[in-house]
């Protein structure tokens, strides 16, 4: 059964299912891009009946949120006047750096939103190899000279397809 528009599960959708059950706890994907080149998550919350006081499976409901539609606006919302301020996402994919956000400045948006992590000067490319909170100053997607802070997302995977973990 379906509430809106049909959408192909994320691969790692399947492998929470063990997770929910185990734990009787709802469980997060990992960011993934979809089919359509959207950025979503899938929330996977398990279904019990009880029966003779005890939990018996009966289901699960697979919520699809797009984060282009709920968190990105609120992301890439600069709180005061600035011709250059954003605020992007990023996150590793093997050798990679992929930039989740739309840019403020758009170039060649697929060249930009995927550089190599060997691109050590791009601030993206830094602040993963960090991990920890931090500032530096790099050039930017668009070859401009910035000023970066960063810090890490702490409490949510960004990582890769098959990683599914508990929470």
């Amino acid at each position: 059964m379906a509430l809106g528009p049909a959408r192909q599960l994320s691969p790692q959708t399947p492998l929470l299912l063990p997770w929910a059950l185990a734990s009787a706890r709802p469980q997060r994907s990992a960011i993934f891009v979809d089919a359509e080149g959207h950025s979503a998550v899938d929330f996977v919350v398990p279904l019990f009946k009880t029966d003779a006081g005890e939990l018996q499976p009966v289901g699960f409901v697979v919520i699809y949120v797009s984060l282009e539609r709920f968190l990105f606006p609120y992301i890439q919302r600069w709180p005061t006047a600035s011709p250059s301020g954003e605020t992007l996402l990023v996150r590793r994919d093997g050798d990679s750096a992929i930039c989740l956000t739309d840019l403020r400045h758009k170039q060649d948006d697929d060249a930009a939103k995927r550089v190599p992590m060997s691109r050590t000067e791009l601030p993206a490319v830094d602040a993963i190899n960090q991990a920890q909170p931090g500032t530096t100053q790099g050039i930017d997607y668009r070859g401009v000279q910035v000023l970066s802070a960063f810090r890490p997302v702490t409490g949510y995977r960004l990582g890769s397809y098959g990683q599914a973990r508990p929470r």
